[in-house]
């Protein structure tokens, strides 16, 4: 039975480490993989990906949600990816690396956040920029399932309150400093939102 539900889904994982295990929530599911256990989340095929972010590269990842979408004919999602795979290009030839994690989870989060500034544009146009701002709008929250979740606006302050008091007595001018040491603490840390914050902390 394992053997052929795990074939069902294209994946290949050592059947020793694998249970057959109904999962719903993603913090659920990552703690089954920091135990190192495998298991089947559901057959709902847009939460896949959260299977797949646990054991394979984000690269690979993206590769593998192309294919699904090409399969598809499903062109929004097609766009989409395509548009980060040309970013990731050129951003690997910038930097003469391969395409880490690291890297591909800069060049998403850096794409949502520009196409985010670009929603409001379309936005402040009323009906001549509706239909591109829902457009965009879904490429946003499509990639977006890819990144860490985000901390809200007061986790980052309760933070960034932290930092300051682990730091001491600082100034604007050591701004850098604390924004650094407040990345360093996690993912899903928003660094506008931290550099606001310090700003307004330290003025």
């Amino acid at each position: 039975v394992e053997k052929s539900l795990l074939d069902s889904r294209n994946f290949d994982l050592p059947l020793h480490q694998t249970v057959i295990w109904t999962v719903n929530e993603e913090k659920e599911f990552q703690h089954l993989m920091e135990l190192d256990v495998f298991g089947v989340i559901t057959d709902i095929p847009d939460t896949m990906h959260i299977y797949r972010k646990w054991i394979m590269a984000i690269s690979d990842d993206l590769s593998t949600a192309l294919k699904e979408a090409m399969k598809a004919k499903d062109k929004p999602k097609l766009d989409a990816i395509r548009q980060v795979q040309t970013e990731i290009a050129k951003k690997k030839s910038e930097k003469g690396e391969e395409a880490t994690d690291e890297l591909v989870l800069g060049v998403i989060s850096s794409y949502v956040k520009k196409m985010t500034k670009a929603v409001e544009e379309y936005q402040s146009l009323g009906d001549r920029g509706a239909e591109m701002a829902e457009k965009i709008q879904f490429e946003i929250d499509f990639l977006s399932e890819w990144l860490p979740e985000q901390l809200s606006e007061e986790d980052v302050e309760k933070i960034v309150d932290e930092v300051l008091s682990e730091i001491g007595e600082v100034d604007i001018s050591q701004m850098g400093k604390v924004i650094g040491a407040v990345m360093s603490k996690g993912e899903g840390i928003d660094g506008s939102l931290v550099s606001r914050i310090v700003k307004e902390k330290l003025t």
